[in-house]
């Protein structure tokens, strides 16, 4: 017998712009992390995950409904760069959506 297996190998779509708030707490600084919907081809919009990176590290997962938001604290002193991945029910990764904060002394 003939057995037809699918391989999902579609990356997802680069979830839609990354935006923030800033605010200083307590002598750190933390941002309030929004992004858009990604789209997959397979994955339904409630089962992806978002992998969010701060200066290149992990910074957190999160799979919550729209909106998307996720909370961080940011390094005083430099430009901070945010990465938002989208990873499918695959593990088919996004590029990501990135912004830049710049936190040095003006």
């Amino acid at each position: 017998a003939f057995i037809h297996q699918f391989i999902e190998t579609t990356v997802s779509a680069i979830p839609g712009l990354v935006n923030s708030v800033e605010d200083v707490i307590d002598g750190a600084t933390e941002a309030m992390v929004f992004w858009g919907d990604s789209q997959d081809n397979v994955t339904p919009q409630e089962h992806i995950r978002y992998y969010l990176y701060l200066n290149g590290q992990f910074d957190g997962a999160t799979i919550d409904p729209y909106p998307h938001q996720f909370s961080m604290y940011l390094t005083l002193g430099v430009v901070n760069t945010i990465e938002v991945y989208a990873v499918d029910e695959a593990g088919n990764r996004s590029a990501p959506a990135t912004m830049t904060i710049d936190l040095r002394a003006p």
